[in-house]
């Protein structure tokens, strides 16, 4: 199996069931267990990049490849960025894990207009809004129809999460609250299937407009 296949996000089917669309980033995971503790060179070949003697670098040279062919040249760099994703922190490689029973049934009110988000943050372990934008992205067929990377999105939502400052609005909670809000006027409320062949961009820019409208606000 290819890295890329690994990667590649899973099937979804509209609104089907968040479990389902959330729990197919496990790929990644599972590449990683496989690869295990071994060092880089153990990733190199388990993604089947083979050291021959025109790619390797010449320690008189100061570490310069030599002689590579561009297209070798550019295979190792595009490889190299994929083991650099692999290497995700831990609230990453949380959020690319199938979710905890808790976690689905608050999610699987998400599109409900009574929500709590209180509640989501305590059993997410303080990652409310991760946690529904990526659960959301999922369920409504974004990651697959834009063809996002799932460890790229997941990345990119934590360091977003990580910009709400702990002050008592403008944070974290409030912004999974904005974004929950947004998701069911834009979905219940008519307003998406109102966009037309616009629908799909149109709720992927809802979204993260959600996400990231009070990111680093500094509570004054």
């Amino acid at each position: 199996m290819t890295a890329s296949g690994l990667m590649s996000p899973p099937p979804v089917s509209g609104d089907g069931a968040i479990e389902g669309a959330v729990g197919g980033a496990s790929g990644i995971l599972r590449m990683r267990r496989t690869v295990g503790a071994g060092g880089s060179m153990d990733v190199l070949n388990f993604l089947d990049v083979q050291p021959s003697p025109d790619s390797v670098a010449s320690p008189a040279a100061g570490g310069a490849v030599h002689g590579a062919p561009r297209e070798r040249r550019k295979s190792v760099r595009k490889r190299a960025s994929m083991l650099t994703l692999m290497q995700v922190p831990e609230s990453v490689e949380q959020l690319l894990k199938p979710p905890s029973d808790p976690v689905l049934r608050v999610l699987a009110k998400a599109g409900e207009w009574q929500f709590d988000a209180f509640e989501l943050s305590e059993v997410s372990e303080g990652r409310p809004l991760s946690t529904l934008a990526y659960a959301l992205l999922q369920r409504s067929g974004l990651v697959a129809k834009f063809k996002i990377s799932e460890v790229r999105l997941a990345r990119f939502l934590c360091a977003l999460e990580s910009g709400y400052k702990d002050n008592p609005y403008h944070n974290k909670i409030h912004a999974a609250d904005v974004l929950r809000t947004l998701h069911c006027i834009m979905t219940r409320g008519g307003v998406a299937i109102k966009l037309g062949a616009a629908q799909d961009i149109g709720l992927l820019v809802a979204y993260f407009s959600a996400i990231i409208h009070d990111y680093e606000h500094k509570g004054v």
